[in-house]
């Protein structure tokens, strides 16, 4: 996982005050689900545990999310931030339309689009310290991302073939 799934839902918070009211829970079974406050619509979490695992992102072509939208459908940011909460942060998006039931999306580091004010067309940084994800929700439904780990165009964990012990709950 690109994120420490051992601390469970304490490694992920909501990033500000003025951003939507996020409930969330980790399952080691299940994932990391998550939904708007009751009575709202919009999500965002954010976790900056993934500082950690991202100084091997090079040695990947990208990242494979699955998610499981609980019966609706929709759509799912996930940002990749560097420098989180500086004055030089970096945040580097990709949108995903996730299906009503399980699916999973591999994305490559190129999908991931600069979304820094004035530092349009800059590429992907491939280190990061941050992973946010933030969407909507009809009917405030929690969605389960059940796993967020590197992708290898190749089918292999690494382009080098050894394994980083990457593994996807079941």
């Amino acid at each position: 996982s690109l994120w420490d799934t051992a601390r469970g839902a304490a490694a992920w918070r909501t990033p500000a005050p003025k951003l939507p009211p996020t409930i969330f829970s980790y399952s080691s079974a299940a994932g990391l689900a998550l939904a708007p406050e009751k009575g709202g619509k919009d999500f965002v979490l954010l976790t900056n545990s993934a500082v950690l695992a991202s100084g091997a992102a090079m040695q990947h072509s990208g990242i494979e999310i699955r998610i499981n939208g609980h019966g609706q459908g929709g759509k799912l940011r996930l940002t990749l931030l560097r420098d989180t909460n500086s004055l030089d942060e970096q945040s580097y998006a990709s949108e995903i339309d996730y299906a009503a039931d399980g699916s999973t999306h591999a994305l490559a580091w190129n999908v991931f689009k600069c979304t820094t004010k004035g530092a349009a067309g800059s590429s992907m940084p491939t280190a990061f310290d941050a992973i946010m994800l933030s969407g909507s929700r009809v009917d405030g439904a929690p969605l389960v991302v059940a796993s967020i780990r590197f992708w290898d165009s190749s089918g292999a964990t690494r382009k080098d073939g050894r394994s980083d012990g990457i593994r996807t709950p079941e």
